[in-house]
């Protein structure tokens, strides 16, 4: 796809996603703590599912200070086509496939000197992505928690009327005129004195932290409910 092509479609996409979120009728679970962070930042590590980006997206057109962790390649650049109007910034890079780092470790490291440095940036990014196993979150956003000292915001979104997309995360498109359900959950904060065993118990508790939102945002609604793939069996 040409990038004249790609920006069409990701302004168009755009403006669906603002007419489908103007017509919605929305409910946040956690609302305070959403509308204190709207109005007076602290800045975090905002997490949500792959899937459900279409409604996840909308986070940027509040949130003060946001950037995004977006992929190297081409569904990264249709995503920035999307969201760049809302004022978001971008950290280009993808988890390791194959033993191949797709600027994974160069975008680890940007993110945490972002974090970092100011104290009101929301790091935005999907943690069972690119390319999944869908709702298994990787250990990086671990990593960016613990090395920057910031909490992470576990979020979850569900639409209906909406349709589920056959990919590989079940990417939920929301329809206009109908409902949409947010899940704020309690922030959490990365380990004090980390080492590997404490930062794959953290790893697992964003991922459950993540799949929990999601779960509570899915039961308020009659749509389908997500469902994670199959979690990778534990060490001997």
């Amino acid at each position: 796809m040409g990038a004249s092509l790609r920006r069409v479609l990701g302004r168009a996409t755009q403006y669906y996603l603002r007419f489908v979120w103007a017509t919605s009728r929305i409910t946040v679970i956690g609302a305070e703590r959403q509308a204190s962070e709207y109005a007076s930042p602290t800045g975090a590590i905002l997490a949500g599912l792959h899937g459900r980006l279409m409604i996840l997206i909308r986070e940027f057109q509040y949130l003060d200070n946001p950037y995004a962790l977006v992929s190297r390649n081409t569904d990264g650049q249709a995503i920035i086509e999307v969201i760049e109007p809302f004022g978001a910034r971008f950290l280009r890079g993808s988890s390791a496939r194959n033993g191949k780092d797709k600027g994974g470790s160069l975008a680890l490291r940007e993110a945490i000197r972002v974090l970092q440095e100011d104290p009101t940036v929301y790091l935005v990014i999907t943690p069972d992505g690119p390319r999944g196993p869908r709702g298994r979150v990787k250990v990086g956003i671990a990593l960016m928690s613990i090395k920057s000292g910031r909490k992470v915001q576990p979020t979850g979104y569900a639409a209906w009327p909406s349709v589920m997309m056959k990919s590989w995360d079940t990417q939920l498109v929301p329809l206009p005129f109908g409902k949409i359900t947010i899940c704020w959950g309690i922030p959490l904060d990365p380990p004090d004195a980390p080492n590997p065993d404490s930062v794959e118990a953290y790893r697992l508790t964003i991922e459950r932290a993540i799949l929990d939102c999601q779960a509570q945002a899915d039961a308020t609604l009659k749509g389908p409910a997500f469902e994670p793939a199959p979690a990778a069996p534990e060490a001997p």
